[in-house]
């Protein structure tokens, strides 16, 4: 028989890593849940649209925005980073990130199966990234992720599951 225990260990402020099964002294992340407050989810899903989303779109689909909500957020992430007259430069996953937070979405479109079409709201980040697989959020948290670990969050957050790769 094993003992189930729990484990609570803090990582910085705000990182809660609770092991829900400790077998033997041997982590399974499989076995391991990640809670994550709300600015950590945005934190590792920018950093996933910033390191994954070329190899998340070689699935056959496109991650977009209503041009509209583009116009909108790029104007005001321009106008909230003007310093002394100069406008400094602003990448779309800012922009992605801004139209979430400024209570837009963004459209998922699958090229091949409709299905998977889908919308992502904020509240969406803030629910799903912590659904990611316990070992790419650590990877993410200890600076060790690429876009395997990019992929497999935004994969998460925008599909459900990893269903490519």
């Amino acid at each position: 028989m094993v003992a189930t225990n729990v484990l609570a260990i803090e990582y910085g402020k705000e990182f809660n890593l609770f092991i829900v099964k400790i077998n033997n002294n041997n982590l399974n992340f499989s076995k391991m849940k990640i809670i994550l407050i709300p600015k950590e989810s945005e934190e590792y899903f920018y950093s996933a649209l910033c390191n994954g989303l070329g190899q998340f779109q070689g699935y056959g689909g496109i991650l977009k925005a209503a041009p509209e909500f583009y116009k909108k957020a790029k104007e005001a992430l321009v106008k909230a980073t003007t310093d002394k007259g100069k406008t400094l430069d602003v990448c779309y996953e800012d922009v992605y990130m801004q139209i979430l937070q400024q209570g837009d979405y963004l459209q998922y479109i699958d090229c091949e199966d409709s299905s998977l079409n889908t919308k992502i709201y904020l509240k969406d980040i803030h629910e799903k990234v912590s659904l990611t697989d316990a070992k790419w959020l650590v990877q993410m948290k200890d600076e060790q992720d690429d876009a395997d670990t990019a992929d497999a969050i935004l994969q998460t957050v925008i599909l459900g599951s990893i269903i490519f790769g």
